[in-house]
């Protein structure tokens, strides 16, 4: 029981993550302060048996929520804003001329 106490204390975010699945609405998870999350940061979200991408819409203090939240596994790096990469860019199609 102590070491959840711990856990749930080291969480004191609540972050709004809307899914890129046909849902009515965005899913409530705990975040650690520690993740720095901002809106729009995207995370890795539980979901069942799988983890998915998602975007954090809303953040807020997690005082008075009565049910307990599934942990965000981890914030991912935006891919339209990452460090270029092989294969990254325009195609080679011959000379320049």
């Amino acid at each position: 029981m102590g070491e959840r106490r711990a856990i749930l204390s080291a969480m004191s975010l609540i972050a709004r993550v809307l899914l890129p699945l046909p849902l009515p609405e965005a899913f409530d998870y705990a975040a650690e302060e520690s993740m720095g999350l901002s809106v729009g940061d995207q995370v890795a979200a539980p979901l069942g048996p799988r983890t998915v991408r998602g975007v954090v819409t809303e953040l807020r203090d997690e005082h008075g929520v009565n049910r307990p939240l599934k942990a965000l596994a981890g914030r991912l790096p935006d891919p339209l804003h990452r460090a270029p990469g092989p294969g990254d860019g325009v195609p080679h199609r011959g000379r320049c001329r």
